[in-house]
């Protein structure tokens, strides 16, 4: 049964890639966790999806797992925004790149308008001296920036609370968003906010962490609803009641499911 949100809503995570990409990113997860997928990955077929459950604009994350595919990355994404003015889009970029300022400047006069960082995949420390350039620049734009800075679903060593927050306090000027409340660190995480004004945490892809007993009814302002679809292995329902169960109200679930990503995304 189809599940709409109850405000016209923003979806902030979300992961569409070109075709041989998007099966190649399934395939990888399906061997690492055995999860299957339902939802579509066309970008056509993606957009009428989301868009039937109440969502009236999605922000798309790429991510490069190695040197030399975020350009490409980020001319996709950008064709795809101009194409679907529903597509919010992110940029992409490689510590190792030969000139990440480069490639974001390049990208942000693309008009993407913001960037994605997968410290797990891309196998790099939030707090890791490569990524100076990249923060100046989002500072120098006002960007935002969303990380996967967590330890779930597979800790590589250079994720968590810990290292996020040695990066933010070198940095705490950064719009920042982190992804999946920072699971399973979410007690941590959530705590942090509470130390950097710029931060937020996103809901997506933790359908099988309680959103209870987190505090985040204490931080509604700096809460954002996202999926993480189309690669989730759960229905995209169940990413919208996850949140309405909590029974926070209509003033704070308008502030979850749009008003804090307008404010965000800036």
């Amino acid at each position: 049964m189809e599940i709409a949100t109850p405000v016209p809503a923003i979806d902030v995570h979300t992961h569409l890639f070109p075709e041989r990409l998007a099966v190649a990113v399934r395939r990888a997860l399906t061997d690492a966790y055995g999860w299957s997928f339902e939802h579509p990955t066309d970008p056509d077929e993606f957009s009428a999806f989301v868009r039937a459950r109440g969502i009236e604009s999605f922000a798309v994350l790429p991510y490069a797992h190695k040197p030399g595919m975020a350009r490409s990355l980020n001319s996709w994404v950008a064709e795809l925004a101009t194409r679907k003015p529903e597509v919010i889009g992110f940029a992409c970029v490689n510590q190792d790149d030969a000139d990440p300022r480069a490639v974001l400047e390049e990208a942000f006069a693309s008009g993407l308008r913001g960037l994605k960082l997968h410290h797990q995949v891309q196998n790099v420390a939030p707090d890791d001296r490569r990524l100076d350039v990249v923060y100046e620049t989002m500072l120098a734009h006002d960007l935002p920036l969303l990380v996967h800075a967590g330890r779930g679903p597979t800790d590589n060593g250079l994720v968590g609370v810990a290292r996020f927050r040695a990066a933010m306090e070198r940095f705490p000027d950064l719009r920042v968003c982190v992804a999946h409340l920072g699971a399973p660190e979410a007690r941590e995480f959530v705590a942090l906010l509470d130390e950097f004004p710029r931060m937020y945490l996103d809901t997506s892809g933790t359908s099988n962490l309680s959103l209870r007993g987190l505090g985040l009814e204490d931080h509604v302002d700096r809460i954002l609803f996202a999926s993480d679809a189309p690669n989730l292995p759960s229905p995209y329902e169940r990413t919208i009641t996850r949140i309405t169960d909590l029974g926070l109200g209509p003033d704070a679930e308008r502030k979850v499911f749009r008003e804090n990503a307008l404010r965000f995304l800036g």
